[in-house]
């Protein structure tokens, strides 16, 4: 279930991606916003909006933060084995990550290496 690349593209992406959510939380209403909208048209997920919510980056990072990788993708694992528990789809956690990524995108595209950076990050953070 673990393994090395996993835990080497955690690492990678600690500092960026703490980066990326500084750039963010001015926005994280408008985010979270634009996201729910956008999940409200995706018909069954929808109804799981409120159990979603949980893999924000907001309610993630600070598990980044303090672990270390592995203990990073172990509560990544927990958090889908909980979703499952509650019914939640595994195609909706995708779609979930998939538009929040996409609504995060709309305010870190600036030109520059930190925000290059911070992009990578966000969108290898949705692979993980």
């Amino acid at each position: 279930m673990h393994n090395s690349r996993t835990e080497r593209t955690v690492l990678e992406i600690g500092q960026p991606l703490t980066q990326a959510f500084a750039q963010l939380s001015p926005y994280a209403s408008r985010i979270r916003a634009s996201w729910s909208k956008m999940m409200a048209c995706y018909g069954p997920c929808g109804k799981h909006l409120s159990l979603l919510v949980g893999l924000h980056l907001s309610q993630r990072i600070r598990v980044l933060d303090t672990a270390d990788p592995r203990a990073y993708m172990e509560e990544s694992v927990r958090q889908g084995q909980e979703l499952a528990r509650h019914g939640v789809p595994a195609e909706c956690a995708a779609v979930a990550v998939a538009l929040y990524v996409e609504c995060c995108l709309a305010y870190l595209m600036i030109d520059n290496a930190q925000a290059i950076k911070c992009r990578k990050a966000v969108i290898r953070r949705a692979s993980i």
